[in-house]
C-alpha cells in the first residue's frame, strides 16, 4: 500500500518507479533469511500468500481518501509521521479531521515533553554516552615466539 500525500499524474509515475523496485526487493530480502519459515508461514497454503510465490513482487496500490498536502507546502514530515502513527495504532486516516498545523504543534509538544523528562530524570540515550576509550596496544615483535602452557 502506498501512502502518498502528493498525488498527481507526474508524481505518481515517479513514485511507482521507485516503489516497484522495493516491491521486488523486499520479498527477496524476507525470503533469504527464512523470514516466512521462522514464523511458520507456509506461503503455498496460507490464504494471503496462496496465489503467490514467496519471491513475487508486492502489489502496488495507492491508499485512497488520505489527507493531501498543498503543493509546495513542505509538510512531508508531518504527513509521514502522521501516517506512520495512524497505521501503527490501526486508526483511520481521515481527510476531514487532518490539520497540519495542529499535528505540527502536537509533535513539537511531544518532543518538548520528552526532552524535559530526560532532563528531569537525568536520562542518557545510547547516542549520548561517552565513547569507549580506545585500547592502547603495545608494539609486539611479530618474530617473537610465544608459548602457551
Amino acid at each position: 500500500m502506498v501512502y502518498d500525500s502528493i498525488r498527481s499524474t507526474l508524481h505518481d509515475s515517479y513514485v511507482l518507479k521507485v516503489v516497484k523496485k522495493y516491491a521486488q526487493l523486499i520479498p527477496m530480502y524476507l525470503s533469504m533469511p527464512g523470514f516466512y519459515a521462522k514464523r511458520d508461514l507456509d506461503v503455498f497454503v496460507h490464504p494471503k500468500y496462496k496465489s503467490h510465490y514467496d519471491l513475487d513482487s508486492f502489489d502496488n496500490e495507492y491508499a485512497k481518501d488520505i489527507p493531501q498536502q498543498l503543493e509546495g507546502s513542505l509538510d512531508c514530515g508531518v504527513f509521514v509521521s502522521s501516517y506512520v502513527e495512524y497505521l501503527s495504532y490501526g486508526n483511520d486516516i481521515s481527510t476531514n479531521s487532518f490539520d497540519t498545523e495542529s499535528m505540527r504543534i502536537r509533535y513539537a509538544t511531544l518532543l518538548w515533553d520528552y526532552v524535559n523528562r530526560k532532563i528531569q530524570f537525568d536520562a542518557i540515550s545510547d547516542s549520548e554516552t561517552p565513547q569507549k576509550p580506545t585500547r592502547n596496544r603495545s608494539d609486539v615483535d611479530s618474530s617473537e615466539r610465544i608459548t602457551i602452557h
